[in-house]
C-alpha cells in the first residue's frame, strides 16, 4: 500500500485487496485509520506511521496483532519506509498468522512432552527405587528370609514396571 503524507491511501495491490476483503473503491482516496468501518484505527499502526512518515525512517518487521471485522484476528508484520525522493510512504505487509499458530502449537506440543516424560519418570523411579532398598536390606542382611522378601518385592515392583 501506499500511502500520501496526509496518510490517505495512494495505491494498494490486489493482494492487499484480497488478503483484507476490501476493494479500490472503498481505500484509495481514503485516510487509512477510516477504512473497513475504521477496523485500521490500530493504536501500533498509528504509533509506526507517526514516526516514519515526518522523520524519514525505516521499519522493519513490526508486529501488529489485531482482528478485523471480516477476515478475524490476524498476526501482521509491517514494514515501512519512504519511496525515494518522495512524500509518499510505502507499507507493506505480511500475514503471519498461520506462521504464529504452527509456533505456539509447538510449545504447547513440546510442554505436553515435558509433562509426559516428567510423568513418565516419576512412574519408573516409584518402583525403582523400592528394588533399590530392597536390594540394599538383601546385601546388608543376607538372610534367606530376606532374599525371598527381596525376590517378592522385585517380582512387584517388576510387574508395576512391565503394564
Amino acid at each position: 500500500m501506499i500511502l500520501t503524507p496526509g496518510l490517505r491511501v495512494h495505491s494498494a495491490n490486489r493482494a492487499f485487496y484480497a488478503s483484507f476483503r476490501v476493494t479500490p473503491e472503498n481505500t484509495v482516496g481514503r485516510l487509512i485509520y477510516e477504512l473497513g468501518n475504521r477496523q485500521w484505527d490500530i493504536p501500533l499502526l498509528r504509533t509506526l506511521l507517526e514516526d516514519v512518515s515526518p522523520q524519514n525512517s525505516v521499519v522493519n518487521d513490526f508486529e501488529v496483532i489485531h482482528r478485523f471485522e471480516k477476515i478475524g484476528e490476524r498476526v501482521m508484520l509491517l514494514n515501512a519506509r519512504r519511496l525515494d525522493d518522495s512524500e509518499l510512504l510505502l507499507l507493506g505487509f505480511r500475514d503471519v498468522t498461520a506462521l504464529k499458530l504452527s509456533e505456539q502449537s509447538l510449545l504447547d506440543t513440546d510442554r505436553r512432552k515435558d509433562e509426559f516424560l516428567a510423568t513418565l519418570a516419576h512412574e519408573l523411579r516409584n518402583p525403582l527405587a523400592a528394588i533399590t532398598g530392597a536390594l540394599a536390606v538383601q546385601r546388608k542382611t543376607g538372610t534367606q528370609s530376606t532374599a525371598d522378601r527381596t525376590r517378592e518385592i522385585l517380582e512387584r515392583q517388576t510387574s508395576y514396571l512391565v503394564k
